[in-house]
């Protein structure tokens, strides 16, 4: 029975250390919580710690059929004959070396009992440590196979940030600013969208349609609005959405897509969602919207055509209909 504990403790244990090298080197708090949900999805996103564990598992498992066995009548009565033989050549063999006694016990020190607890709570508490730092991490999916991507991409950018750093002092400015990304962020998440980077208050993320990038923008300008109807201090927020192809690498964006959509933040009005006409096009019904015109943007020949999705609708908002679209095509 205490061979087969031991073996249960070290497997436990050993487990334990090698999911957290996985979550310290390749793999991420979000999708061990998937392997949980959906073991399938280990086979297919590499985690290697389940080849082990199953091969070792089936070692584990053959331990413990051999000592259930020797629980039945027929494993009691071989135990009994082994004794026999035991003691019938007892006499034959040389005299037993004595034991070497165990080195004396530091007082207060815990029972030889007691190790494998505290190496469980050891390899425990390496985990905790390891997906903590894990966690630390942007927590971004992989992105598809390397190559050119046709995506929308969203700049944010906070308005007056260098000002307000200097007037606020570094610890408010510190705390409010992480406050926004924990919206943002929160934001991106709901609508599937991948952030891309940071840099200083801005984000850079990327979606799949723009309808997502769209959505997200106004659910951050809306939640940033009523935290600031409701008294909270909130600056004003810019965004910029682009749509077109990309190349796509290793969770990074390249691309005149990318340069666009920031010269697009850089000419929206605070508290504004501008988009481009290639996002324009792409959006469902109903999204309200104001023409802005043909605006010259920085490093580019030609003035672009921009649009501000409106969260507070205005006489000069445009609302597209599905009835309207329809007229257009015919």
């Amino acid at each position: 029975m205490r061979g087969l504990f031991i073996h249960i403790v070290i497997f436990n244990v050993v487990s334990a250390l090698l999911v957290g090298a996985w979550l310290l080197t390749t793999g991420s708090t979000e999708e061990l919580r998937h392997i949980q949900d959906d073991p399938l999805y280990s086979a297919r996103h590499g985690f290697w710690p389940l080849v082990v564990g199953a091969i070792w598992g089936g070692v584990l498992v053959i331990h413990a059929g051999i000592w259930f066995a020797t629980l039945f009548p027929g494993g009691r009565q071989a135990r009994r004959r082994r004794a026999e033989r035991h003691d019938r050549h007892r006499d034959h063999r040389p005299p037993p070396i004595p034991p070497v006694p165990p080195a004396p016990r530091a007082p207060g020190a815990a029972p030889n009992t007691d190790l494998a607890k505290h190496a469980a709570q050891a390899a425990i508490g390496l985990v905790e440590s390891l997906a903590g730092r894990a966690a630390s991490r942007p927590s971004t999916p992989p992105t598809s196979t390397p190559g050119r991507h046709w995506v929308a991409v969203m700049f944010t950018d906070l308005v007056g940030s260098t000002g307000l750093a200097e007037s606020l002092g570094d610890s408010t400015w510190h705390e409010m600013l992480a406050g926004h990304r924990a919206l943002v962020r929160k934001c991106v998440d709901d609508c599937r969208g991948t952030e891309v980077g940071t840099q200083g208050d801005g984000f850079l993320v990327r979606f799949d349609t723009p309808d997502a990038a769209v959505t997200c923008a106004i659910s951050v300008q809306r939640q940033m609005g009523e935290s600031r109807d409701g008294g909270a201090f909130v600056p004003e927020l810019r965004v910029g959405i682009h749509a077109g192809e990309a190349l796509a690498d290793d969770n990074d964006l390249v691309g005149r897509v990318i340069n666009l959509a920031a010269r697009v933040t850089d000419a929206a009005e605070p508290g504004e969602i501008l988009i481009t006409e290639p996002v324009a096009d792409h959006l469902s019904p109903g999204v309200a919207l104001v023409d802005r015109g043909l605006k010259p943007l920085k490093g580019f020949a030609q003035p672009r055509h921009l649009l501000a999705v409106v969260w507070h609708p205005t006489d000069e908002t445009i609302v597209l209909t599905t009835a309207e679209l329809e007229d257009d095509e015919a």
